[in-house]
Protein backbone atom coordinates (compact mmCIF):
# COMPACT_ATOMS: atom_id res chain seq x y z
CA UNK A 1 0.00 0.00 0.00
CA UNK A 2 1.63 3.10 -0.83
CA UNK A 3 1.27 6.53 1.53
CA UNK A 4 1.18 9.83 0.76
CA UNK A 5 2.38 12.41 3.20
CA UNK A 6 -0.46 15.61 3.32
CA UNK A 7 -0.47 18.82 5.62
CA UNK A 8 -4.09 20.44 4.72
CA UNK A 9 -7.14 21.80 6.77
CA UNK A 10 -10.01 22.27 5.51
CA UNK A 11 -13.45 22.43 7.06
CA UNK A 12 -16.32 19.70 6.83
CA UNK A 13 -19.27 19.29 7.92
CA UNK A 14 -20.81 16.10 9.40
CA UNK A 15 -23.76 14.67 7.26
CA UNK A 16 -26.17 12.05 6.53
CA UNK A 17 -24.97 8.64 9.21
CA UNK A 18 -22.34 10.73 10.29
CA UNK A 19 -20.71 11.33 7.22
CA UNK A 20 -18.22 14.02 5.82
CA UNK A 21 -17.49 14.27 2.32
CA UNK A 22 -13.86 15.15 1.36
CA UNK A 23 -13.72 17.99 -1.45
CA UNK A 24 -13.77 17.55 -5.11
CA UNK A 25 -10.56 18.97 -5.89
CA UNK A 26 -8.23 17.16 -2.98
CA UNK A 27 -9.80 13.69 -4.10
CA UNK A 28 -9.19 14.33 -7.65
CA UNK A 29 -5.24 15.99 -6.76
CA UNK A 30 -4.55 12.81 -4.64
CA UNK A 31 -6.51 10.52 -7.01
CA UNK A 32 -8.36 9.30 -4.50
CA UNK A 33 -10.95 6.42 -4.85
CA UNK A 34 -13.88 4.62 -3.55
CA UNK A 35 -12.11 2.09 -1.01
CA UNK A 36 -8.88 3.76 -0.31
CA UNK A 37 -8.34 4.79 3.15
CA UNK A 38 -7.35 8.15 4.45
CA UNK A 39 -6.38 8.97 7.90
CA UNK A 40 -8.45 12.08 9.92
CA UNK A 41 -7.11 13.88 12.67
CA UNK A 42 -10.03 15.99 14.43
CA UNK A 43 -8.33 19.50 15.43
CA UNK A 44 -11.54 21.25 16.88
CA UNK A 45 -15.40 20.82 16.73
CA UNK A 46 -17.72 24.02 15.43
CA UNK A 47 -21.22 23.36 16.65
CA UNK A 48 -24.27 25.37 15.46
CA UNK A 49 -26.09 27.18 18.73
CA UNK A 50 -28.90 25.17 17.65
CA UNK A 51 -27.35 21.91 16.96
CA UNK A 52 -27.99 17.93 19.29
CA UNK A 53 -26.18 16.83 20.91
Amino acid sequence: MAKIKVDVEFKLRVGNAGRIVLPKAFRKAYELNEGDYVKIKILEIEKEENSEK
